[in-house]
């Protein structure tokens, strides 16, 4: 995969404060970067242009390493290799970065819970972050994490998910067309995509305080166009999620996710949301801003 453009969610004039374990900042923070699909064997020169934009934060939404491998040593060298990119150490010297997975630094493309070496792909995983020892992440299953920025009125919340570690099996397309995705939406209402406890763990992040809440999916939430990964490849558990925020009146929601080589900013308002609308109104004002700077952008 390549990382074909990186998208900034500029969230201006909330002040950043670190996780609740740690004592609260009083810096300020204005931009969050992220993106995804990372070629550990290229060169990477979108990283100047990350940073000029002078983000706080970095967010990995997946993809850190592309590598198809069961080889833990193989995944460990390009993990190592990524890690030495120049402009990508920079970066991590000057901001912190955090981050989830998906199938390339997961495991193999596509892969789901049949993944036989997760807990070492995991250990590797969190390994690269710099997950300190007594990380929760270190300490379950799955990579599944969330922090709280800010003071109460303007507190962010950022929530990743795990869409790989629990994922049942996909619904193959008995009729794929030549240039189209292989997955269809699953009849099987028993799968899942995050499994019981990381089901149980998003509920109880939703009743958090937060004005707004950037949620990070690996595979894309929203969209419905294309028969390659995505959320609605399992649509009772999509449902599932939209009527969990609903029912957890969590407002402010905002989808992050990599995987697609395209940059797309679609929308879904929950009924009612204030903080919704101004979403999509910010959506619609970047988006003509969004495809001028994808004619001019340089695939690494």
């Amino acid at each position: 995969m390549k990382l074909r453009s990186i998208l900034l969610a500029a969230v201006g004039g909330l002040a950043l404060a670190a996780p609740a374990s740690e004592p609260c900042s009083t810096s300020t923070l204005s931009r969050i970067a992220f993106g995804a699909c990372l070629r550990q064997d290229r060169l990477q020169p979108i990283w100047e242009a990350v940073a000029a934009a002078q983000p706080e934060l970095f967010v990995l939404t997946g993809d850190s390493i592309c590598l198809d491998s069961t080889n833990a040593s193989d995944k460990a060298g390009a993990y190592a290799a990524q890690a030495a990119q120049s402009g990508f150490a920079k970066l991590r010297e000057a901001r912190p970065v955090w981050g989830t997975w998906d199938d390339h630094d997961y495991g193999v493309n596509d892969a789901g819970a049949e993944y036989p070496d997760r807990e070492v792909s995991q250990k590797l995983f969190l390994d690269f972050l710099g997950e300190p020892a007594d990380s929760p992440r270190r300490a379950r299953p799955g990579v599944y994490d969330a922090r709280v920025y800010g003071p109460p009125e303007r507190r962010v919340q950022i929530i990743l998910l795990d869409t790989r570690s629990f994922r049942g099996p996909l619904a193959v397309r008995a009729d794929r067309a030549e240039g189209e995705g292989p997955y269809e939406a699953t009849s099987d209402r028993t799968t899942t995509l995050l499994g019981a406890d990381q089901w149980t763990w998003f509920r109880e992040q939703l009743r958090v305080p937060a004005a707004l809440r950037l949620v990070v999916s690996s595979i894309q939430v929203v969209a419905e166009d294309h028969h390659w990964e995505k959320w609605m490849n399992f649509p009772h558990e999509r449902r599932m999620l939209f009527n969990m925020i609903i029912d957890t009146e969590a407002d402010g929601v905002l989808f992050l996710s990599g995987d697609r080589h395209l940059a797309d900013l679609p929308q879904r308002p929950a009924p009612g949301s204030q903080a919704a609308r101004a979403v999509a109104r910010t959506c619609h004002a970047r988006r003509q801003s969004l495809q001028a700077a994808q004619a001019g952008h340089r695939p690494l």
